[in-house]
């Protein structure tokens, strides 16, 4: 808990100090869409493709306007939680698991943003910068059954830390279970390098999509040297600029 209270801290001062810049020229805004992320690991000696898979889910947070030049160039940040989730089945010999993968972080948007004027009060924009993303937490959570056995249980895997924890499965099925967890570990940091484009309506309801690409490599430690792994991202978002 005490690297997430400095992670909420360090994307709150960015927020705050580009808000600050000039404050009476900022807009503020309050925002939430639809995501869909797209996780591709490769070999590195290689680059053939050894996994791809697909999480889906929202994301919610504020954001601030700061105007730079004229009407029409903006400085845009906020602080935003997001959330990606996907279901996942596993059939055993001995058992089947089912369960969901989940990924919760705050993101911190730097991006330009230029606005033109199209008309009946409707303006278009495109914006375009990197995301700085601080995750805490990446896992997936299995319920483990078996009607031939009696087994009812539940194991989980933690991405940053490598920690299984488990309960209610004995000791001779535990191992058979644990083999088919994944032995990757993440980075909690990620930056992604993006743009998009958005309307707004009457002054003060903004409607956008864009799209992410990751620039570091999600696994850490000794799997980093042979595997690569990045997000990408495809959002729709709606928003209300005061």
């Amino acid at each position: 808990m005490g690297k997430f209270r400095i992670l909420i801290k360090a994307a709150a001062a960015v927020v705050l100090l580009a808000a600050a810049h000039t404050v009476s020229e900022a807009r503020p805004g309050i925002e939430a869409g639809y995501v869909n992320a797209q996780y591709r690991s490769k070999f590195v000696a290689s680059s053939d493709i050894a996994d791809s898979f697909c999480m889906n889910g929202f994301f919610v947070g504020a954001s601030s306007d700061t105007r730079l030049y004229s009407n029409k160039l903006f400085f845009n940040t906020g602080l935003y939680y997001n959330m990606l989730k996907r279901s996942e089945v596993q059939d055993l010999s001995i058992a089947r698991m089912s369960g969901t993968r989940s990924e919760h972080s705050l993101s911190v948007p730097l991006q330009l943003k230029f606005r033109f004027y199209l008309r009946y009060s409707i303006n278009m924009f495109i914006y375009a910068g990197p995301t700085l993303d601080f995750g805490f937490v990446s896992d997936v959570r299995y319920s483990v059954r078996s009607e031939a056995l009696g087994l009812e249980g539940n194991i989980s895997y933690n991405y940053y830390n490598g920690r299984i924890r488990s309960s209610n499965i004995p000791e001779e099925y535990l191992r058979g279970v644990e083999e088919v967890l994944p032995d990757a570990r993440y980075n909690w940091f990620d930056v992604s390098m993006g743009g998009g484009v958005g309307f707004e309506f009457l002054k003060f309801i903004e409607l956008r999509a864009g799209y992410d690409w990751g620039l570091l490599n999600r696994y850490r430690q000794s799997y980093s040297d042979d595997m690569l792994c990045r997000r990408n991202q495809v959002y729709v978002a709606l928003g209300f600029r005061f």
